[in-house]
């Protein structure tokens, strides 16, 4: 997909809920690697979808805060 079809597509659909299904987090001195498994449902143009994805988040410890540096989702047939 190109940059335009992907904000095309996260403007045309309505989240309902977000539920991680599972989670790992991972450390290293001040940062942090989450891996895990998403539901997402919701909406897109009236009719219901029901999505699963697989997500990797990495956190760094700055200046007394966590601050999250990126986030990734790869969709998934359906969850392990």
């Amino acid at each position: 997909m190109t940059k335009a079809e992907v904000l095309a597509d996260t403007r045309a659909v309505s989240a309902v809920d977000i539920v991680v299904q599972s989670a790992g987090a991972f450390s290293h001195g001040s940062t942090v690697v989450v891996t895990g498994i998403l539901r997402l449902k919701g909406i897109d143009h009236g009719r219901p979808y029901l999505h699963y994805g697989r997500f990797l988040d990495t956190w760094v410890y700055k200046e007394a805060h966590w601050v999250c540096i990126t986030s990734v989702t790869t969709p998934m047939e359906k969850a392990e």
